[in-house]
């Protein structure tokens, strides 16, 4: 089967929690499917200055394509943060009083389409040679990692329902509480590595039908990535990704 792993970033010496479950999780899904990772130029996940050559690469067996950066961050962006974000800092959200939270929900449920998607598509990257890679239809199916950014955003309208698949990395944050990341999500099914992370997705996306699997039955016990990836893999990618 031909499998396409979307990621924002993706490197050896990349640091991230998406990051890195995409490397490993695609260099599993290599011993037995053909295997490409596409994804951006970037090394910088705020600027996303180009430090890779865009193009085809073989990095220690895995096939890897890179597209060009069209925009990294908007000049908007600021701005849009600091308009979700209004009233706490975004990493202390979740600690937040459950009152302020549900302020925070009615004001940000409020906001339009255009609102919402502009705060998407300006944190970047903004990669559309990815996309009509994906829009060529040379793989059978689709992973993308982590809901929040335009690769997956954008990816997932260049891809048939049918062959995405999301691992969402979904966790309480103020972005993920814009309505139009759960619409978008519905076009694929999802791959959760947790039941709180369901869970999270049901409180979150109500309206949504939810086709999300639970690929983790024991949790990441020790933090040991390895046991979750042959769970993924044993559990849920090879049952239902093919």
């Amino acid at each position: 089967m031909r499998i396409a792993v979307v990621v924002q970033r993706f490197g050896r010496d990349i640091l991230g929690g998406a990051e890195t479950h995409a490397d490993v999780v695609a260099r599993i899904l290599a011993r037995h499917h053909d295997v490409e990772v596409l994804t951006s130029t970037a090394g910088d996940y705020q600027s996303w200055a180009e430090t890779f050559a865009p193009g085809p690469s073989e990095e220690d067996g895995l096939r890897v394509r890179r597209f060009a950066v069209a925009r990294g961050r908007a000049p908007s962006w600021e701005t849009m943060a600091s308009f979700l974000h209004d009233g706490f800092i975004g990493s202390d959200f979740a600690r937040l009083p459950a009152f302020v939270k549900e302020d925070f929900v009615a004001r940000v449920r409020e906001w339009p389409d255009a609102l919402q998607e502009e705060f998407v598509l300006a944190q970047g990257p903004l990669c559309p040679d990815l996309h009509a890679a994906l829009r060529t239809g040379a793989h059978d199916r689709v992973l993308f990692f982590t809901y929040l950014y335009p690769t997956t955003y954008e990816g997932l309208f260049a891809v048939p329902r049918g062959r995405a698949f999301v691992i969402p990395t979904l966790h309480d944050e103020a972005p993920a509480y814009l309505p139009v990341f759960g619409r978008r999500l519905s076009r694929a099914e999802l791959l959760c590595s947790t039941d709180a992370e369901i869970a999270l997705l049901k409180r979150l996306y109500p309206a949504v039908p939810q086709r999300a699997r639970h690929i983790d039955r024991q949790g990441m016990r020790g933090g040991h990535a390895g046991a979750l990836v042959k769970q993924c893999l044993d559990l849920w990618i090879d049952r239902h990704m093919v």
